[in-house]
């Protein structure tokens, strides 16, 4: 199947064609349409913030990449800028929430890449602090290139 069977906007089959490809794989395939009609998504792919930055080239948003082991201050400046799409750590994403620098009421599409290693390292209580701040009304779409089994943690803030 083709990309531009999919349903992509202009702006994403230009960037799609740009980096060479026109087929899409049989995960883009399945994934892409329930991802345009709004569905959750859980599937096993692997995404990155290159990703974003290469394939939203043509669109009008602003990203950034949170994540601790570097100095807060910058991060926090990018978002004073403002920005639509945050790529976030855990930890780093409830240290930008406890200094109020970020606003997560406005979340339309929450991503967990990496979900099930999320879960197994323990990450689940600051994942649910997270959805406990972040509209119940979204979309969720959880990925990882590891998933051997459907994650038995239940996402679901008490």
């Amino acid at each position: 199947m083709l990309f531009s069977d999919l349903g992509l906007s202009a702006e994403l089959l230009r960037a799609v064609e740009k980096k060479g490809y026109s087929e899409a794989t049989p995960i883009q395939q399945q994934a892409i349409p329930l991802v345009l009609d709004g569905r959750d998504v859980l599937a096993g792919a692997q995404t990155v913030h290159e990703s974003i930055q290469d394939y939203g080239q043509y669109l009008p948003f602003r990203s950034a990449v949170i994540f601790g082991g570097v100095s807060i201050n910058p991060q926090k400046q990018k978002l004073i800028k403002g920005v639509d799409i945050v790529v976030a750590t855990p930890g780093r994403l409830l240290d930008h929430l406890q200094q109020r620098s970020i606003d997560l009421s406005r979340v339309e599409i929450l991503i967990l890449d990496e979900a099930d290693r999320m879960l197994d390292m323990g990450f689940i209580r600051d994942i649910r602090k997270i959805l406990n701040v972040i509209p119940k009304q979204r979309q969720t779409l959880l990925f990882s290139a590891t998933f051997s089994t459907i994650p038995s943690t239940s996402l679901n803030p008490p």
